[in-house]
C-alpha cells in the first residue's frame, strides 16, 4: 500500500466524523493524554498498592479534558483499543481512533444523538411498556427494574439533561422536520455557536506526518505539501509549503487544549 493509500484508508473516515470524534481525534494525541495513559499503565502493570491512587489522579486529569472516563461498556470486537484500569473499568489507548471506540465514546460538552431502535430490545419489551412509570416518577433508579437499564443506556450523559423521543419507523423526513424540530426548540438549551474548520482532517494529517510520521528526522513542511497534492490531487491548490504550517500550527493549537473552544 502506497503512503497515499494509506493516508485515504486511515483518515478519509473523518468526513463524516461528528464532534465527539473529532475531540477524541484532539485529546489521544495530545502529550498531556499520552504521558497519563503511560503512568496508569505502567501502574496497572505493576499492580501496586497505589494502584486506586494512580487510578483517581488519572481521572480527574483526563475529566479536565472533558473525556467521561471510565468506560464501563466495551464490546468484545474492540476491546484491545482500551486498558482495563479495574474491573469493569476502561479507558482508551491512544492509539485507538473514534472509529474503533465510537459506541463508547462521551465527551462532555457536545450535543449527542442517541439512536437504539426497537429490535435491540425485542426479547425484552417489558422494559418497553414499563418506561411510561419511569416517566410517572413510579422507579427508584438504585432498584433493579427493567426499564431502568433502557433509560440509563439513553441517556446523555446524565439523564437531567436528556429528552426523550419516540419516532414511528414509517415516519417522513419531511414531517419530522416540521413537527418535531420545532417542539424540540421549547426544550433544547442552545449554547454558543461552535467553531468547525472542513480542513481539520488536513490539520491532523499535517500534524502527526510532521510529528509521528519519522521521530529521529522531521518531514519537511515542503515534503507534506506534496504528500498531501498527490493525496487528494482535487484539493490540490490548498497544499502548499506555507498552508501547511499553518495547518500544523491550528493543529497543536487544538490539541494542546483549544478544542474545549467548540464545546459549551
Amino acid at each position: 500500500m502506497s503512503l497515499f493509500e494509506s493516508i485515504r484508508k486511515n483518515y478519509d473516515f473523518m468526513d463524516k466524523m461528528p464532534l465527539k470524534g473529532w475531540i477524541w481525534e484532539f485529546i489521544r494525541r495530545s502529550e498531556s493524554y499520552i504521558q497519563e495513559y503511560k503512568t496508569i499503565e505502567k501502574a496497572i502493570t505493576k499492580s501496586s498498592g497505589e494502584n486506586d491512587k494512580v487510578i483517581n489522579h488519572f481521572l480527574k486529569k483526563i475529566q479536565q479534558m472533558r473525556l467521561n472516563v471510565p468506560f464501563h461498556r466495551v464490546e468484545e470486537s474492540n476491546k484491545d483499543y482500551f486498558l482495563e484500569i479495574k474491573e469493569g473499568m476502561y479507558i482508551p489507548k491512544p492509539n485507538a481512533t473514534y472509529s474503533y471506540i465510537h459506541e463508547s465514546l462521551d465527551i462532555k460538552g457536545i450535543t449527542p444523538v442517541k439512536v437504539i431502535p426497537y429490535k435491540e430490545y425485542s426479547e425484552d419489551e417489558s422494559r418497553f411498556r414499563n418506561v411510561i412509570h419511569l416517566l410517572d416518577g413510579d422507579i427508584d433508579f438504585e432498584e433493579e427494574h427493567p426499564a431502568v437499564s433502557l433509560v440509563q443506556d439513553l441517556a446523555m450523559p446524565t439523564l437531567e439533561n436528556t429528552i426523550y423521543v419516540g419516532i414511528s419507523k414509517k415516519a417522513k423526513i419531511e414531517d419530522i422536520e416540521k413537527q418535531l424540530l420545532p417542539i424540540l426548540s421549547e426544550y433544547l438549551e442552545t449554547g454558543k455557536q461552535r467553531a468547525r474548520d472542513d480542513k481539520w482532517k488536513y490539520y491532523l494529517i499535517c500534524f502527526d506526518l510532521r510529528v509521528f510520521f519519522n521521530r529521529d528526522k522531521k518531514m519537511s513542511y515542503e515534503k507534506i505539501a506534496e504528500i498531501l497534492a498527490n493525496t487528494y490531487p482535487k484539493q490540490k491548490k490548498l497544499f502548499n509549503a506555507r498552508n501547511v504550517i499553518s495547518y500544523f500550527m491550528n493543529a497543536l493549537r487544538l490539541i494542546q487544549g483549544d478544542y474545549k473552544d467548540n464545546l459549551y
